[in-house]
């Protein structure tokens, strides 16, 4: 009795991700591993990589998978089938995809807390200049309201930085 025995190939690339302190164990900047790696297989990236390799989205979601290094500040992007060639393409164009995809998204995030951070900044600036006004009037609450203009000072240049 023989039976027959069919050959897979592996493909493997590794991403380091910048801002990872390995040493700590922490992720000062950068995206989350876990997510980047899931990305591999699922949402637009294997979407794009299908297209690219003109395949159904599905078979690239059953050949590619990602791998969070977290030890490493790392993804593995492997992939596996039973043709070399296009192991090597599934996991080549996922590697790519699946940078384009992180580096979209911390731009995107990066964005949102710019305007986040702008919007704080502007209100601040209109409480300093309401208590300024409130200050040159003279009142009676003086000292109070400098302490209060001082204090508001400081988080508008904490916030700034």
């Amino acid at each position: 009795m023989s039976k027959d025995v069919v050959a897979y190939y592996k493909a493997a690339h590794i991403l380091t991700v910048k801002g990872t302190n390995v040493s700590e164990g922490t992720t000062a900047e950068g995206p989350d591993l876990i997510q980047t790696a899931y990305l591999a297989n699922a949402g637009v990236v294997p979407k794009r990589v299908a297209e690219q390799l003109k395949m159904k989205a599905r078979d690239v979601q059953d050949s590619v998978i990602g791998f969070p290094r977290e030890e490493v500040g790392s993804v593995e992007v492997v992939a596996v089938g039973k043709d070399p060639d296009l192991v090597v393409k599934l996991a080549d164009t996922t590697a790519v995809n699946l940078i384009l995809e992180a580096r979209s998204q911390s731009s995107t995030g990066t964005e949102e807390q710019r305007a986040e951070i702008m919007e704080r900044l502007a209100a601040l600036d209109l409480q300093i200049t309401e208590l300024d006004e409130r200050i040159s009037e003279e009142p009676a609450d003086l000292a109070q309201l400098q302490a209060q203009l001082s204090s508001l000072t400081t988080v508008y240049s904490t916030t700034y930085e």
